[in-house]
């Protein structure tokens, strides 16, 4: 029974890194805003200490380093602004967003000047749940803050090197009552697959969550290569998997493979809501105009390109017409439903020559519903998504580092490095 299992996800590692390839850094003229409404991503690397199987670009907090590049920030969005970006929704990932909170606060104020922001995502971690900090987030725009948790076991907690760093399970979940009635959508991120996990600390972790006031959790799958030596075997995923699904599936429905919201909330998957999206800051990526982008993966490179106005300088993978199809339909398919009549009308005939296999996989599986002009996924075919979105992000990360191997040797290789 598991041979299929190997097989999706040995296929699908093949299938999303033939379309992972990296262009030479260039002038991207074809960076431009093409329509009203986008959503942005800004990218904050900074980090008190850095944890070992986080895959993001991230480093330690210095607080010049951050001071300048808040400054070469902002002259990135202002010069957005003057392309004719608009942008109703920001995502603010990193790293940690809130290491440095007057920087940040003063962001969302200069944000708040040049566009009509709705929604703000932020991210953080258990030691900046202070009530005083997200009240005055709150005031600011936030609507959703994902904190990562990654797990409610000591055992784990003290394997992560993340017991003296952010205190016990017991002081953890303190914190996040203590603000959770403040947020209309509080996230809790935790991580399955972890070295020496078990199935009693899945339903630990699960049971926990349950308690703590909190309307999202995001249980991802242990992701990086640095880990495969130590991943979990495919039956035991699928039985970790299951265990998930199964105890969030009544009061907390599925919004991704691996996300569960109590109602309509905002998601960590951004690229699941918005086709389109621009990235700001050092190690950010954008997919606009049938073509993903990075911007720099160095703070100091990073900061000497704003200061010297090269906001067009940026590394750049174009996708065929094919690709886009296939980016459109993993994206949508992540969200667990495709909005087919909308596709066949943006692309016509190719969507069918192009999909066909993708299609006939899932069709063939009885993985698919059709419900009013949509493919719908049904709960059968969770876990081969998720196994699917899995190798998705490997490829993205495979994006990430060749983008870090592209950096001119004049950037900074310390601790700042790309």
């Amino acid at each position: 029974m598991i041979i299929f299992p190997y097989l999706l996800k040995n296929i699908s590692r093949f299938y999303f890194r033939r379309h992972f390839k990296l262009n030479t850094e260039s002038q991207c003229s074809c960076f431009r805003a093409q329509k009203k409404d986008y959503l942005l991503y800004i990218h904050i690397p900074f980090c008190q200490e850095l944890c070992p199987y986080c895959t993001f670009f991230r480093v330690p907090y210095e607080k010049n380093l951050v001071v300048a590049y808040y400054q070469a920030l902002k002259k990135e969005l202002f010069w957005l602004k003057s392309q004719g970006f608009c942008f109703s929704a920001l995502y603010v990932g990193g790293g940690t967003p809130t290491v440095d909170m007057g920087e940040l606060i003063s962001l969302l104020q200069y944000l708040r000047e040049l566009w009509p922001i709705r929604e703000i995502s932020l991210e953080t971690h258990p030691n900046h749940l202070e009530k005083e900090k997200i009240e005055v987030l709150v005031k600011h725009g936030l609507k959703r803050l994902s904190v990562g948790v990654q797990s409610f076991d000591d055992q784990l907690l003290k394997a992560m090197n993340r017991y003296e760093k952010y205190g016990s399970s017991l002081e953890i979940q303190e914190r996040i009552k203590n603000i959770a009635h403040l947020v209309p959508t509080l996230n809790i991120d935790l991580i399955f697959g972890l070295e020496n996990q078990t199935l009693a600390m899945i339903h630990h972790d699960l049971e926990t969550f349950k308690n703590l006031g909190a309307n999202q959790i995001s249980y991802y799958p242990l992701m990086g290569e640095r880990h495969s030596s130590k991943a979990l075997s495919l039956v035991k995923e699928k039985k970790f998997y299951q265990a998930i699904y199964n105890c969030m599936k009544q009061d907390f429905p599925a919004r991704s493979p691996w996300c569960f919201s109590k109602n309509k909330d905002l998601l960590d998957e951004y690229i699941i809501d918005h086709e389109e999206y621009v990235g700001a800051g050092a190690g950010a990526l954008s997919y606009l105009n049938g073509s993903l982008f990075a911007q720099s993966f160095s703070v100091n490179g990073y900061i000497k390109k704003m200061n010297q106005s090269l906001f067009l300088s940026r590394m750049k993978k174009p996708f065929t017409r094919a690709d886009q199809i296939r980016y459109r339909f993993f994206s949508q398919l992540f969200g667990r439903s495709i909005e087919w009549k909308a596709m066949k009308k943006q692309y016509g005939p190719l969507v069918f020559f192009v999909l066909c296999k993708e299609l006939l996989f899932f069709r063939c599986l009885l993985y698919f519903k059709k419900k009013k002009g949509f493919f719908v996924l049904k709960p059968e075919g969770f876990f081969s998504l998720m196994l699917i979105m899995k190798e998705f992000f490997h490829g993205v990360n495979i994006f990430r580092k060749m983008a870090i191997a592209s950096c001119s040797p004049s950037c900074d290789r310390g601790k700042n490095a790309c």
